[in-house]
């Protein structure tokens, strides 16, 4: 076994201080949800936070609302077909992301689902919720996203880890 570098060691640490972190990149999410349900089965999660893309809604397309804007920043979850997002996850995510002056804009997109909306219903039940990436032209061959989204998706799932315990045993009442 070859030895693991200091640096490589304390990134490490630094995140596993704040407790297990499993990541998965799931199957058939647009068929069922199915890869994400036999993960959150498996690993039974306390919390979980699932990482998608968003349809934009700043086109002139009849069924969009303005809601969803490319380069507005990422999107927080608050509800779809699949899922109404737990607020304990909504609440640390806008407050990190406010803490970190991450941008970020609501999500309510009733015509689509999402890997948490399997999660959240497997075993007795997982807080989840979403932090969605907008994005243009969606599921074609030119999908877009704006970079500054993509960044600062990245910091608030960061911020939202290394934040994680002051969830820490916090239930729906103290939404």
């Amino acid at each position: 076994m070859r030895p693991i570098d200091s640096s490589a060691s304390k990134h490490w640490r630094k995140w596993t201080q704040h407790g297990d972190i499993y990541g998965a990149f799931t199957v058939q999410e647009e068929v069922g949800l199915r890869g994400a349900s036999v993960v959150s089965a498996a690993v039974e999660p306390d919390f979980a936070l699932a990482l998608d893309t968003t349809p934009t809604s700043d086109t002139f397309d009849v069924l969009m609302t303005g809601t969803r804007i490319l380069g507005n920043g990422p999107c927080i979850k608050i509800a779809d077909k699949s899922l109404i997002a737990h607020p304990l996850v909504t609440q640390h995510l806008e407050k990190v992301a406010e803490a970190g002056d991450i941008p970020y804009q609501h999500e309510v997109f009733m015509g689509i689902g999402t890997d948490a909306g399997a999660i959240h219903m497997t075993n007795k039940g997982v807080t989840a919720g979403v932090i969605s990436i907008p994005s243009r032209y969606t599921h074609t061959p030119i999908e877009v996203v704006d970079l500054d989204d993509m960044e600062n998706s990245y910091k608030l799932l960061h911020d939202f880890v290394v934040t994680l315990d002051q969830l820490k045993g916090k239930t729906f009442l103290d939404t």
